[in-house]
Order: structure tokens, then C-alpha cells, then sequence
């Protein structure tokens, strides 16, 4: 392939980078009614999802979010009496060798969600051992929104009328644009959305959120408070991890190919 590709053809290709890769993706298009545990499709990922408790099921069908395409089943958390969690890593996110990443996901609270209280379920995004950020329903509240145990260790929510009688029926999106410094703060913007099924309802934005200095992460989990009403169900859906190299590393990428294209030039 490379020995059709012209100098000006490569040098074209390296003037469209940064482009935005996928490092890693789960639609949890797996068989329902099975345990998450040892799942392995999605892409991306370094590892199997990994439970406690074997409390994750797949779900009979996916969530659905107006202009997102979806696709599989879902995974819900459903127990009672101890907190249930699923682990997966993946190649990482830092600033060290990329500029910008992405992280989304869909999150519903399904069954008699009246009585969640100041329960919490979502997504924790974790470096190694250590908790960085969490998505989702926060404990000690009625709101849903996000926690930072990086930079200022801050908490942002939006209140939710539980009590409403089609509280259950929403679906909710968390859309994150991380902007990383190898050296000084990170940053990162969260676009927080529901729908229940009719047009997207925007909930909430927060911008220039303090993540500290040397930001990363390279591991998903979704969790549920074993507090929460047995009644009540957590589901977790379309998990997407995206990331902009480092222009360093794609200077190095393009000087790859234009020296593997020149080659293959002579050798011809």
C-alpha cells in the first residue's frame, strides 16, 4: 500500500493530523441475561471486565440517545445490601503523550427510583489504584453530576426530582472534552444530558474543571451503592474513551512513513 503513496500524498496525511482515535469503546453487545464478569468484546481494552460479587448482568437491551447511534445490550447493576462494582482497563489516558481526550457514556436508573435517596451509582474513572473522577447519581444528594478527587477535589450536580413519577423513564449522557498539559493543570468541560426519548434536554455544563498537573486514567468502573432499594437498577451503556496524540508522537509518525515511502521509492 505504502509503495503507491506519493511524498506529497504522506505530507497531505500529516497536515490532517491530530486526528481523534478511539482507545477504547464497549457497547456491551453481549448475550443477555449472562454475568458480565470475563466479558471481553468492545475494542481497546487491555483486559476483561472484572466483577465483585458477580453482581453485573447484561441487560435485556440496550439504551437508546437521540442522534447517538447504539448499538447490543446494556449492563445493569441490580443487587442489594453491598456495594457491586465491575472493573476494566485500557491503554490509558495522559497527559504526558496526548493533548485532548473525549469519555462518554449513557446512564439510566431503572425500577422505583423514588426511593434512591442519597444513594450512588456511575461510572468511577480510576489511574492504577487511584479514584480520579466519578459520573453519575451522587451520594449524600438528590443529584446527578460529577465528583473530582483530582486538582480541586470539587463536586457539581444538577438536583433530580426523583419523585416524579416518570423519573425512570430518563435516559442520562455525559459528554467529557479533556484538555492536557504535560506540564501545568488540566482541564476538562462535561456537558451533562437526558431524554426520554424525545429531544435531548440539557441538564448542565461546566467548563475548565481542575484535574491537577500529570492528569491520566486507564480504568473504568461502574459501581452501585448495595444501600440503594433493591428495586433499583443501574445500567451502563456506550462507554467511548477517546484521545488526540501528542504532536510529538506524530511528528515521529509521519517522519515514519515519509522515510518508509521513500525507500520503498528507491528500492523500485
Amino acid at each position: 500500500m505504502l509503495r503507491n503513496l506519493s511524498a506529497v500524498t504522506l505530507l497531505f496525511f500529516c497536515g490532517m493530523v491530530p486526528l481523534q482515535a478511539f482507545l477504547a469503546t464497549e457497547s456491551f453487545d453481549y448475550v443477555a441475561g449472562q454475568l458480565l464478569n470475563g466479558k471481553s468484546g468492545g475494542a481497546g481494552w487491555t483486559s476483561s471486565w472484572q466483577e465483585i460479587n458477580n453482581a453485573a448482568d447484561i441487560n435485556y437491551g440496550g439504551l437508546t440517545f437521540p442522534d447517538q447511534s447504539t448499538s447490543g445490550n446494556a449492563a445493569i447493576l441490580d443487587n442489594i445490601y453491598v456495594e457491586y462494582v465491575a472493573y476494566r482497563s485500557f491503554a490509558g489516558v495522559d497527559a504526558n503523550t496526548q493533548t485532548s481526550a473525549s469519555f462518554s457514556y449513557l446512564f439510566q436508573l431503572q425500577g422505583t427510583v423514588s426511593f434512591v435517596g442519597n444513594t450512588y451509582a456511575g461510572i468511577n474513572l480510576f489511574s492504577g489504584q487511584n479514584q480520579q473522577l466519578f459520573f453519575g447519581k451522587l451520594g449524600n444528594s438528590e443529584q446527578i453530576g460529577i465528583q473530582t478527587y483530582v486538582g480541586d477535589e470539587e463536586v457539581l450536580g444538577v438536583d433530580i426530582d426523583w419523585e416524579n413519577e416518570f423519573a425512570q423513564d430518563y435516559v442520562y449522557r455525559f459528554d467529557v472534552d479533556y484538555e492536557l498539559a504535560a506540564q501545568g493543570e488540566s482541564t476538562m468541560s462535561i456537558t451533562l444530558s437526558r431524554s426520554d426519548g424525545e429531544p435531548a434536554e440539557l441538564l448542565a455544563t461546566w467548563n475548565d474543571v481542575s484535574l491537577g498537573e500529570g492528569f491520566n486514567f486507564d480504568g473504568v468502573q461502574i459501581i452501585r451503592d448495595g444501600a440503594m432499594n433493591n428495586g433499583i437498577g443501574a445500567v451502563f451503556d456506550e462507554i467511548n474513551i477517546s484521545a488526540v496524540p501528542e504532536p510529538a508522537a506524530l511528528s515521529w509518525l509521519c517522519g515514519g512513513l515519509l522515510l518508509i515511502a521513500a525507500r520503498r521509492r528507491v528500492a523500485a
